[in-house]
């Protein structure tokens, strides 16, 4: 059943069908010059949802809809319409059963910083920015392109003048980083970069899976022309790694591991690691106290630290234990 392209998402159920609309080689994305329609077409929306069901894409309800008016705002069951700005920039999505609008990554992100707190927000951020977009599969995310970067998202954010969310927006892209490949990945920088106050330790933001190329005495070590570091500290040469028990704990996750750390003592970069094999957060950053206070240039306070960044990660789901892979260089 086609429907014509009369309808608009937004807000959390455009968060949603982007999910399902980036890793999908099903839909069709291109930037659009239609404008919010002025009414809610629920009919349309009805048989959209319908076919969405069909497709196994679960929507959490209500459906929210973008209308140009407020006289526009039907409210059958199950659909919620909401009046959009003049001129929001949309996204025109094709798919089997028809089109439909989707706003743009920059509006979805001042929407989502109208309703969501802060942690909350950023972690879209990182999803948005990232390569990943989380999935009800088994592992609660799939590999998707990114649709934008932390660069766009500020610039747009910066156009937004009055708009609800603009302050909160602006307050959570001081800590969220292009390129993160994981919602564990995302957890770990927040955990390290946010400030003391939300329960992290403060560092400056990482350069998310940066690639350091191999050279010199390394590459007698090693066959690998390049490393890719989940987490990336330039400025201290410190590498952060995110092990997962789905390749880390494999015999060739292991030997890998070994021989990142032994190419990355050659090269005077420091490597640590995390896991999820425990439940808590163990002490003070550990063995690595030296590179990450390099990192932050002054040393964190330990106690308070601890314990607010092991409120927050249990409140998250992050739940990890700092693990000494290298020595000093």
């Amino acid at each position: 059943m086609l429907v014509a392209m009369t309808i608009c998402f937004g807000h959390t159920t455009a968060l949603e069908l982007w999910r399902y609309v980036r890793p999908s080689q099903q839909f069709r994305v291109r930037p659009s010059r239609a404008h919010v329609p002025n009414i809610a077409d629920t009919t349309a929306a009805l048989a959209f949802l319908e076919n969405f069901k069909k497709a196994n894409i679960t929507l959490e309800p209500p459906a929210q809809l973008l209308v140009s008016t407020a006289n526009g705002r039907r409210r059958p069951r199950g659909i919620i319409a909401k009046t959009a700005i003049k001129n929001t920039p949309l996204m025109n999505v094709q798919s089997a059963f028809g089109s439909f609008l989707l706003v743009t990554p920059g509006e979805l992100f001042i929407e989502c910083a109208q309703t969501e707190p802060l942690e909350k927000l950023i972690e879209i951020g990182f999803e948005l920015c990232g390569s990943y977009a989380l999935s009800p599969c088994e592992a609660g995310f799939v590999q998707a392109r990114p649709i934008t970067s932390v660069e766009e998202l500020r610039r747009y954010t910066e156009k937004a003048l009055g708009r609800n969310g603009r302050s909160n927006a602006r307050k959570a892209l001081r800590f969220i980083a292009n390129g993160s490949a994981s919602p564990a990945e995302t957890r770990l920088a927040m955990l390290l970069c946010l400030p003391r106050m939300r329960g992290g330790y403060g560092l400056p933001l990482p350069r998310m899976n940066h690639r350091i190329h191999v050279t010199g005495d390394a590459q007698k070590i090693t066959s690998n022309k390049f490393f890719v570091c989940d987490l990336y500290w330039s400025q201290a040469q410190l590498d952060v790694e995110y092990d997962s028990d789905a390749f880390h704990a494999s015999p060739v996750g292991i030997a890998s591991d070994a021989e990142r750390r032994n190419a990355s003592l050659s090269y005077s970069t420091s490597s640590c690691a995390w896991n999820t094999t425990r439940t808590r957060i163990y002490g003070y950053i550990g063995g690595h106290h030296n590179e990450f206070s390099n990192a932050r240039h002054r040393p964190v306070r330990q106690r308070r630290a601890n314990h607010r960044s092991l409120a927050w990660s249990t409140a998250c789901g992050c739940n990890l234990q700092l693990v000494h892979t290298s020595q000093e260089s």
